[in-house]
Formats: C-alpha cells, structure tokens, sequence
C-alpha cells in the first residue's frame, strides 16, 4: 500500500498452502479446530516497487471441526 494506506494493486497471491501436523508421512495429520502445528511459512519478497511505501499480507485459516 502506499503512505496514504491506499491499496491499489496485488503484487503477488500464493497457491493454497498446507501444514500438516506431524513430521513424517505416516503420521501427519490435519488440524481439529484451533490446534496448533508449531509451524511457519516463510515467503520471499523480491524485485518490488519503490513507490509503494508498505505491504499488507491476507491470510485465512481453515479447521476441522468433529462433524
């Protein structure tokens, strides 16, 4: 966004991204409701405008629930 607080473009937008709970593949498992997965994800920015002053990042997250 720009000083102002104005959005005006989308530089970038990632795929669907997973994390699984569990580090090997016979015993990774998805989330239940708010559990945590001790886990990050890391994106590099690179080759950006000058002219924009901040970047706004969008998230959301997805649970199960038990039905």
């Amino acid at each position: 966004m720009d000083a102002d607080g104005n959005e005006s473009d989308f530089i970038a937008e990632s795929g669907l991204v997973s994390i699984f709970i569990g580090n090997e593949p016979l015993n990774i498992k998805s989330g239940f409701r708010q559990e945590n997965s001790y886990k990050g994800i890391l994106f590099s920015l690179s080759n950006l405008d000058p002219g924009y002053q901040y970047i706004s990042i969008y998230y959301t997250v997805a649970t199960s629930d038990i039905d």
